[in-house]
C-alpha cells in the first residue's frame, strides 16, 4: 500500500500530448470541454506541490515521507528517465522504488546491525557456560545448549523483523499514525502488518530474514570453544597418562631395586 495519491494520477491524457507527430497548443488544449478531466488533475496536483514546497510526496499526508533536499534532484532524475523511456510510465512504481530505497538504507541497516550485536551477545554467554565446565560437554549438555540457542535466533529474528515491519508502516509508508513502542503479541498478528505493505517490502522481509539466518558467527564460536574444550580435554589425560606412566616406571624401578636388595641379603 503507498500512500494517498490521487492528485498525480492523469486521468486522460489528450491525443497531442500522446502523439508526436501533432501539433501541440497548450492554451486551445487547456480550454477544450474534453480536457476538463485533464486540467483539473494537472491543477490539483501542482496546488498540492505548491503548498508543500514541492518537498512531499503528492498526495502523502505523513511529514515523514517528506523529500529531502538532498534526494530531491535524483527523484526528479528518475521520475524524468521512466517518463522518457517507458511509453506508459507508471510513477507509483518509481515512488515505490525511492520508498523501498529509503527503508533499506534508514531501517534494514540499524536493525540487522541491532541484531547481530544481541545475537552475539548470547551466543558468548553461552560460550561461556561451555567454557565454565572446564571438561567436554555430554551429549545432553550438547543438546540442550543447542536448543537454547536456536530458540534465542528464532525469538530476535521475530523481534527484529516486527521492528523493521513497525517502522516501514510508520516511518515510511506512513500507516500508522505512531511509532509503536512494543513488539507485536504474536506472529501472526506481526505477518497481518507485513501483508500490508507493499509486496516489493514482503519479499524483501524474505530475503532479509535469510540474510539473518545467514549470520552465524554465534554458533560458530560456540563450535569453537567446544573444539578447544575437547582439545584441552585429550591434553589434560595425554599429560596424566604420562605422570601415571612415569609414576609406574618409577614404583617398578623401586621395586626391582628391592627384590635385588634381598636377594643380595638371602645370599
Amino acid at each position: 500500500m503507498l500512500p494517498k495519491r490521487d492528485v498525480a494520477k492523469l486521468n486522460r491524457l489528450p491525443d497531442s500530448l500522446a502523439d508526436d507527430a501533432k501539433d501541440l497548443d497548450v492554451w486551445s488544449l487547456l480550454r477544450k470541454e474534453n480536457s476538463e478531466t485533464y486540467f483539473n488533475s494537472v491543477k490539483s496536483l501542482l496546488d498540492q506541490l505548491l503548498s508543500t514546497g514541492g518537498k512531499v510526496l503528492p498526495g502523502s499526508g505523513n511529514e515523514r515521507l517528506y523529500i529531502r533536499p538532498s534526494e530531491l534532484a535524483g527523484f526528479m532524475s528518475d521520475l524524468i528517465k521512466i517518463i522518457n523511456k517507458d511509453e506508459m510510465p507508471n510513477p507509483d512504481s518509481l515512488v515505490e522504488r525511492f520508498l523501498r530505497s529509503r527503508f533499506e538504507l534508514e531501517i534494514v541497516g540499524v536493525q540487522i546491525a541491532a541484531f547481530n550485536v544481541e545475537l552475539l551477545a548470547h551466543g558468548e554467554e553461552l560460550r561461556r557456560t561451555i567454557e565454565e565446565r572446564q571438561r567436554p560437554e555430554t551429549e545432553k549438555e550438547t543438546s540442550e545448549l543447542n536448543e537454547k540457542m536456536a530458540n534465542v535466533r528464532q525469538n530476535l529474528t521475530e523481534k527484529y523483523l516486527g521492528k523493521m515491519i513497525q517502522s516501514a508502516r510508520y516511518e515510511i509508508f506512513g500507516l500508522d499514525k505512531k511509532q509503536s513502542t512494543k513488539d507485536f503479541r504474536s506472529l501472526n498478528e506481526q505477518q497481518e502488518a507485513a501483508k500490508q505493505l507493499p509486496t516489493s517490502i514482503q519479499k524483501e522481509l524474505i530475503e532479509i530474514e535469510k540474510k539473518m539466518n545467514k549470520y552465524r558467527e554465534p554458533e560458530e564460536l560456540i563450535e569453537k570453544t567446544r573444539s578447544i574444550m575437547r582439545i584441552v580435554d585429550d591434553q589434560r589425560r595425554e599429560k596424566e597418562q604420562k605422570e601415571l606412566k612415569k609414576q609406574a616406571e618409577i614404583e617398578t624401578k623401586i621395586a626391582i631395586e628391592k627384590k635385588l636388595r634381598e636377594q643380595r641379603i638371602n645370599m
